[in-house]
C-alpha cells in the first residue's frame, strides 16, 4: 500500500510555538521534529486551521501563516486549509478569514478540508480548489471502551447512495477517517453501482487520522471558561483568549486508558488500526505529542 505522509498542525500550531517547557523555535524545527515523531523522512503536506473551534480557525496568527507559506514554498511542501463548523454569529468574520488564509498561501495551498454541509456549499461555489470531506463528516460510532465492538473491523457506514451523490456534486478529492477500530476496511470506497465519473475519478482518495481517534466535542470550551465569572462560564461557541494554546491534557481514568483533551475536542489513543481495502492512503499524523508525551 502506497502511502502519503501528512503532519495535522490544527488545532495545536499555536500551543507548539507557545510551550514554555519544550520552545519550538522556528517552522522548520517544528516540522523536522514531528517528522521524527511520525516516523516520517519527509512529509508531502501540512494541515493547518481547525477540526472543531471557530475561534481557534479566526485567531490563527499572520505571522504563522506566513512561516507555512515561506517553508512549504522552499520545501515543496502542499498545504491543506482545514475549516471548523462556524456558528451564524461568526460566519461572515469565517468567510473574509478563508478568503485572506486562500489568498495568502496562494503559492501553496491546493485544497480545503470542510467539516459541514454548509459550509461544503460555500467553499466550492467561491473557491477553485480541491475539496476533501473532513472527519466530522464520519459517523461511525467510537468508544474504545467496548472491547466487542472496538475490537472489530468496520466497515464504514457513510458509504451509501446519498454520500455518493455529494461526493460527484462538488467533485470531492479525499475523505477523512478516524481511527476507531482495531480495523478499518475501506473496500467499498468506490462500490459497482457507483458511476461511471465517479469510478474513474483519477484524484479519488482516503486518509486516516493517527495515531488519535477523536471522540466527540463539544461547542462549550472548558479551557475559555476557566478565568470567567460564574454566571458567565459555559457559553457556546464563546470568544475567548485562546487558553488551550496553554494548555493540553491528558486524563487517566478507571477504565485503563488515556483519553487526551485539545481545545474542545476529546480523543484516544489507537496506533494499531490497520487500513484494509484500498491501495493508497494518506497518513495525516497529529504530533500533538511532541509536547505531552514524556
Amino acid at each position: 500500500m502506497r502511502e502519503i505522509n501528512c503532519l495535522n498542525l490544527t488545532d495545536i500550531i499555536q500551543y507548539l510555538y507557545n510551550n514554555k517547557l519544550e520552545p519550538i523555535e522556528d517552522f522548520d524545527t517544528l516540522i523536522k521534529r514531528s517528522n521524527a515523531l511520525a516516523g516520517f523522512e519527509k512529509c508531502e503536506r501540512i494541515y493547518i486551521g481547525s477540526y472543531f473551534c471557530a475561534q481557534y480557525f479566526l485567531n490563527v496568527p499572520h505571522k504563522i501563516i506566513e512561516e507555512i507559506k515561506l517553508y512549504c514554498h522552499t520545501q515543496k511542501i502542499k498545504v491543506t486549509l482545514v475549516i471548523p463548523i462556524f456558528s451564524e454569529r461568526n460566519l461572515e468574520k469565517a468567510k473574509q478569514k478563508i478568503q485572506e488564509c486562500i489568498h495568502e498561501l496562494k503559492e501553496v495551498l491546493d485544497e480545503i478540508t470542510i467539516n459541514d454541509y454548509g459550509m461544503l456549499n460555500y467553499v466550492t461555489s467561491h473557491c477553485n480548489l480541491k475539496y476533501n470531506l473532513g472527519r466530522l463528516f464520519m459517523k461511525d460510532y467510537r468508544d474504545l471502551r467496548y472491547p466487542e465492538y472496538f475490537n472489530t473491523i468496520l466497515h464504514p457506514k457513510t458509504f451509501n447512495s446519498y454520500f455518493y451523490k455529494i461526493i460527484e456534486k462538488y467533485h470531492i478529492n479525499t475523505i477523512e477517517f478516524d481511527p476507531t477500530h482495531k480495523a478499518v476496511n475501506l473496500a467499498a470506497f468506490i462500490p459497482n453501482k457507483a458511476t461511471a465519473s465517479l469510478k474513474t475519478c483519477p484524484q479519488m482518495e482516503v486518509a486516516m487520522h493517527r495515531p488519535y481517534c477523536y471522540v466527540t466535542v463539544g461547542q462549550i470550551c472548558e479551557f475559555g471558561s476557566i478565568h470567567k465569572e460564574i454566571e458567565k462560564k459555559f457559553r457556546p461557541n464563546e470568544v475567548c483568549q485562546g487558553e488551550c494554546n496553554d494548555n493540553i491534557f491528558f486524563y487517566e481514568f478507571n477504565d485503563g486508558h488515556k483519553w487526551l483533551r485539545v481545545g474542545r475536542a476529546v480523543y484516544f489513543d489507537n496506533r494499531e488500526c490497520e487500513v484494509q481495502g484500498v491501495s493508497q492512503v494518506r497518513n495525516i499524523y497529529f504530533p500533538v505529542d511532541l509536547v505531552v508525551r514524556k
